[in-house]
């Protein structure tokens, strides 16, 4: 069996797994700290939000024919970003889907689940097969597009056995963010503990120039999921958690295999994110607000006598 990044998890029990561990911990040990020394902190959304949904579109076969994902959300007012191959998508649709507000990142497509290739030779006469590497992939998909693509995904979550090769690779075609971490057959939720962007390390502990940012499912296999596991990790992040909620909603899946209960499943979520006033967003934009978050600098001073608190803070610029 081919590695996948869901095989990085340890224990099979995370594969359903819905509460994000890691960060609860996280938290645990801060707010430890915090009853003796007080500190502000940002919270992780703008405008005092309770969570983001953040909806992605895998689409490699299906290319330009996915307009139809496109329409629909306009008319629902929604924007996603969309994982495009270098196969079958035309640089006159790439660059008026961005246009239109979508967020474009690159599907790289590697051996052995797929190929793509390029010709090569004299301008004249290209009789020779070049397969396209993962730089040429992302440079060729940002021309179409007429956009700085920093966002990438491995198509059909396609993985190296040693996990710091693919991170190599995505560092080597300057991804900034990845979304490959997602979740296998039947799997869903925070399989690797947290919602949030993180570095991941190489062998000797010095982290990528990657942020993995975790999608918690997927319809990218033939497995549907329940839309009421969906709403419930919406719900609970709204309420409980707090963590970026990214789904993923294939289109050649749709093409491939469709069924209702993936419809469903994206329709509910859109619409539960609308009534519980939940932040829509795509994935440049939330990087974005998270990379301004981390460039912010705040002093906290504690007066125990007073049992007061001074802060200071200083936000750089944003889009917001």
């Amino acid at each position: 069996k081919r590695p996948l990044p869901s095989s990085l998890i340890l224990n099979e029990k995370l594969g359903t797994n819905t509460i994000p561990y890691a960060d609860i911990l996280k938290r645990h040990i801060l707010q430890s700290i915090w009853r003796i020394a007080p500190q502000a902190v940002l919270w992780p959304f703008p405008n005092a939000e309770k969570t983001a949904l953040i909806i992605t579109h895998d689409i490699h076969q299906t290319g330009d024919m996915a307009q139809y994902i496109v329409s629909d959300e306009q008319t629902r007012g929604l924007t996603s970003t969309l994982f495009v191959s270098t196969e079958n998508t035309t640089a006159s649709w790439l660059s008026q889907t961005a246009a239109q507000g979508f967020d474009i990142g690159v599907l790289m497509v590697r051996p052995p689940v797929a190929q793509t290739w390029r010709h090569a030779g004299p301008s004249f006469f290209s009789p020779v097969w070049v397969e396209r590497n993962m730089e040429a992939q992302k440079r060729l998909i940002s021309g179409r597009s007429r956009r700085n693509i920093t966002a990438c995904r491995m198509y059909a979550a396609n993985w190296d056995s040693d996990y710091t090769t693919t991170f190599r690779k995505l560092t080597a075609a300057k991804c900034q963010m990845d979304l490959s971490y997602m979740p296998d057959n039947g799997q869903y939720g925070y399989l690797f503990g947290s919602g949030f962007p993180f570095l991941p390390m190489d062998h000797g502990g010095l982290p990528f120039p990657v942020y993995e940012l975790p999608t918690l499912w997927s319809d990218s296999n033939e497995t549907p999921l329940s839309p009421d596991i969906t709403a419930k990790l919406l719900k609970e992040s709204a309420e409980r958690y707090h963590q970026p909620v990214v789904f993923n909603f294939s289109a050649d899946a749709m093409r491939d295999h469709p069924h209702y209960q993936s419809i469903e499943a994206w329709t509910k979520a859109t619409d539960l994110a609308s009534q519980l006033h939940i932040r829509r967003t795509t994935v440049q934009s939330f990087m974005e607000h998270f990379s301004a978050r981390k460039k912010a600098k705040i002093e906290s001073t504690f007066h125990e006598n007073k049992r007061t608190l001074d802060v200071s803070l200083e936000l750089p610029e944003t889009h917001e």
